[in-house]
């Protein structure tokens, strides 16, 4: 959400999701001859070490890790302790890391679509 509203507020209006292979690092915005973030934004999400390291630095959605971890452990443990979960779900806050990978619209080349 937070990246959306990011992209929204910069003046994006076509705003999509592209996912490659898992653990792939693909540039797959300069194989279609766009430069990024001056012809199109890039958020990515997780935000990995090579993210603060790419060309341009990618911005990003954290995950709380280490929370998610502590608050299965304890469901986890209570669950073995015979006890009901009043929610069978839990959210926790991402943060949106902004990086050089997203910039205001301004003057686009328009995107051709294959």
């Amino acid at each position: 959400m937070a990246a959306t509203t990011h992209l929204l507020d910069l003046g994006h209006r076509r705003i999509g999701f592209i996912e490659g292979p898992p653990g792939a690092m693909v540039a797959i915005a300069r194989t279609l001859g766009l430069r990024v973030p001056e012809d199109v934004s890039v958020v990515g999400f997780d935000d990995i070490n090579a993210a603060k390291w790419s060309a341009p630095p990618l911005t990003t959605v954290r995950q709380p890790f280490a929370e998610m971890g502590r608050v299965a452990m304890r469901r986890l443990l209570r669950l073995i302790a015979g006890e009901v979960l009043a929610s069978p779900r839990i959210e926790l806050a991402t943060q949106l890391i902004i990086r050089k990978s997203t910039a205001v619209l301004s003057g686009r080349r328009k995107l051709s679509t294959p």
